[in-house]
This record gives C-alpha cells, structure tokens and sequence, in this order.
C-alpha cells in the first residue's frame, strides 16, 4: 500500500444483475464527478452495457469493465434472441465478436459518432 495508482475502477455506475436489489448506484453524473477529479484513468462498472458505453465514453471514463455483459441472462437463455447456453447451463457469451462490438461502440462514442 501507498504506491501510486495506474488506474480507478469507479462503480456501481447502474443497476446490476450481480448486485442485489436496492444496491446503491453512483449514476452518470458521479461518474462524471470522479473522472474529473481524478489524475488517473477511471473505468466505469457497474451495469455496464452495449447500450451504456456511449455514456460511460461521455462521462469520460476510460473504459468499462463488466460481469454481466460477457454472460448471456438468465432470463434470456432459450429466447430467439440470445445467445446458446454451452454444456452444462454455461451462460458464456462468444468474446470475439462482442469485443469487436464493443470496441467499435467505444470508437465511434470518442469520434462523436453514432453506431446503429
């Protein structure tokens, strides 16, 4: 203890699936709040999703890290929609392609770009 720091992860930013109900969230603005703040690169988690990366590029975070956007949900398992469960009720998203998607998402957020 005592060193400098190379980063910050900065979070609960959303509602998580890995968290328990009435978990408390920092939220957008907070988020915000500690990248401005900080003299070191901030990375958001927390209920981090394809849909929010924009966001967590906005705020100024440096990236994202996640639990729940690299498994298929629970809920979803099964769905036209979602991702095949592997052998033994592995919920494991294919890492490839949702990588590829998340670093296009990150990109096209710095550039001030949209990505449909």
């Amino acid at each position: 203890a005592g060193g400098e720091l190379d980063y910050l992860f900065a979070g609960t930013v959303w509602p998580s699936l890995s968290k328990p109900p009435g978990h408390s969230s920092l939220g957008p603005a907070q988020l915000a709040s500690l990248v401005a703040e900080a003299r070191v690169p901030v990375i958001a988690i927390g209920g981090v999703d394809q849909s929010r990366i924009a966001a967590v590029t906005q705020k100024g975070a440096a990236g994202c890290a996640a639990i729940g956007l690299f498994i298929a949900r629970a809920d979803s398992v099964g769905s036209a929609d979602s991702t095949p469960v592997g052998a033994g009720g592995c919920r494991a998203r294919p890492l490839v392609q949702l990588v590829r998607e998340l670093r296009a998402a990150f990109a096209a957020a710095r550039s001030g770009e949209s990505i449909e």
